[in-house]
């Protein structure tokens, strides 16, 4: 399966320091609250982060565009194991390539980054919760030199 997403934010006027946008490099356990609160609809607004993963260092700015595409291989449909209505879901294998370009800022260059992940859904009764996902990423410069990062990631399912 292939899967490709495409986002982009921009903010007007002076914004204050913590609405700055741009492509930032998080901690590898998060959790996005804009994934949580956007389910909510109109009446919490949170903003979605925009993370390319193994960025080594992060670049802000007042317009920014992101997005991933993967190819995504099924390693295991759906382990038979619960634990009071506990479980996993499929886990799959992802070759990813991750994309942002940031504008308004000190620097506009394009940021580009590939990596491996597996990852499975956290599954309450059959309703996917969070995304456990282990891989390594970083950018051409990061796999030349043998030192992408590894990482171990948490979000709210659908992070994408």
């Amino acid at each position: 399966m292939v899967f490709a997403r495409l986002v982009g934010t921009f903010l007007t006027d002076t914004p204050p320091p913590q609405d700055q946008i741009g492509l930032v490099t998080n901690p590898p356990v998060y959790l996005n609250p804009g994934s949580l609160l956007g389910m909510l609809g109109d009446f919490v607004e949170a903003p979605e982060l925009h993370s390319l993963r193994g960025l080594a260092d992060p670049q802000l700015g007042d317009r920014v565009v992101s997005g991933t595409v993967e190819l995504r291989l099924p390693l295991v449909e759906k382990p038979p194991v619960k634990v009071l209505g506990l479980g996993l879901g499929q886990f799959t294998a992802a070759i990813f390539t991750d994309f942002g370009q940031v504008w308004g800022g000190d620097g506009a260059e394009a940021r580009l980054t590939q990596g491996l992940e597996i990852k499975a859904n956290l599954i309450v009764g059959d309703f996917p919760l969070l995304t456990l996902a282990f891989g390594q990423a970083g950018d051409q410069d990061a796999w030349q030199q043998g030192a992408p990062l590894t990482y171990l990631r948490l979000g709210l399912v659908s992070p994408f």
